[in-house]
């Protein structure tokens, strides 16, 4: 079971050297590898440890949508060279991992320095690049590479983590990663895994399971509700002024619904989520928004959110995400869905900073 099905995909692009699956090999190579080196030399300067990390991811209150592939209890593993876990609990824990420990070690030259590892592997996973964002990226990487040599002298740097090096010239040839990632189906690898665990079956293996599956696939693709682009929530009610506005902005249009929560094409919204409206630039901050209500326009077929957008205060490393403010004098807008600058949806956190001022935190998920 191992090597079966979709494994073939996951080695190298020969024809470029570029990792085909990269994101596993940057989650369990090189994510997982420097954590472990990180929470050995924490532990050695008796700042922080192991332990202290099982019982607060264990209690950490996970918005809703790192909730959906929170660490369980237990799976962090302490092994005599490096800390397991699986690409998607990795790619869960350093969207939380600033939240956590980030004040706490605001000013740590070897956090940091895991941080700006955060920070490159969101910016592979980019759509688009130009020159500007290579240069940056390959600038990036050298620091990194160049700093964990200062750091951590008698640890030799791993191939893995040498592959960073040559990426931005992958992706200059290639185009960006993410048309590479092969996540997704090693997700359906694991499901064919706990399929076997299940049934216990161990006669004609692969025969068995490419056979049933694919009649699953032909069960699934004969109903005309398996492949839903919009699906609409709950309906809720506002006051007649919103109501009004709504109408304004719309040229007038008075048939519409307004819903809690949709999901379109797979992506659910929902009122309260943060949505990016603006990426950012050279010289600014991607620009995000409260989602306040989900429109439906039942007539043109078309999903509008009313919103209200925030300041982009500051990037903090320390946190990997970003500092938000309320604007005083917000005017509420409307934005249709086809206009969003990503399509991901985010949540906030709120916590205390190093001077014990509660600030609203951002992480993002993927490259702004």
């Amino acid at each position: 079971m191992q090597n079966c099905f979709f494994d073939y995909l996951s080695y190298f692009d020969v024809t470029n050297g570029l990792p085909l699956d990269f994101m596993h090999d940057l989650l369990e190579g090189v994510i997982m590898k420097n954590f472990s080196i990180l929470m050995l030399k924490l532990k050695q300067l008796k700042l922080y440890n192991i332990n202290e990390l099982i019982t607060e991811i264990a209690k950490f209150q996970y918005n809703r949508k790192d909730a959906k592939s929170k660490i369980p209890g237990g799976i962090l593993k302490d092994t005599p060279k490096q800390i397991k876990l699986s690409a998607t609990h990795a790619w869960t824990l350093i969207r939380i991992i600033g939240i956590i420990i980030g004040t706490r070690l605001y000013s740590n030259k070897f956090y940091l320095h895991f941080c700006s590892l955060i920070e490159i592997t969101r910016l592979l996973t980019d759509d688009s690049f130009d020159d500007f964002k290579l240069s940056d990226l390959a600038e990036r990487i050298d620091v990194y590479l160049t700093t964990f040599k200062v750091l951590y002298p008698g640890i030799p740097v791993s191939a893995k983590m040498h592959n960073l090096a040559h990426y931005p010239r992958c992706i200059r040839m290639s185009g960006p990663p993410l048309s590479k990632w092969t996540m997704r189906f090693d997700s359906k690898h694991r499901y064919f895994k706990q399929v076997h665990n299940i049934t216990h079956n161990h006669i004609n293996l692969l025969y068995s399971l490419a056979q049933r599956h694919q009649n699953l696939q032909i069960y699934h693709l004969g109903s005309e509700v398996y492949y839903i682009n919009l699906d609409l929530g709950s309906e809720h009610s506002v006051d007649t002024q919103i109501k009004d506005l709504i109408s304004i902005k719309l040229n007038n249009i008075t048939s519409f619904n307004l819903y809690t929560h949709i999901s379109y094409h797979s992506c659910k919204y929902t009122i309260n989520d943060f949505i990016v409206i603006k990426r950012k630039t050279t010289h600014t901050h991607p620009t995000f928004a409260k989602i306040s209500t989900i429109v439906h326009d039942f007539l043109n077929n078309e999903i509008y959110f009313l919103i209200e957008d925030y300041i982009t205060c500051c990037y903090c490393l320390q946190y990997t995400g970003y500092v938000l403010t309320e604007k005083a004098d917000a005017v509420i807008k409307l934005i249709s869905i086809a206009d969003l600058a990503h399509y991901h949806p985010l949540n906030t956190y709120t916590l205390r900073n190093e001077l014990n001022l509660l600030i609203t935190v951002i992480v993002p998920k993927y490259a702004l």
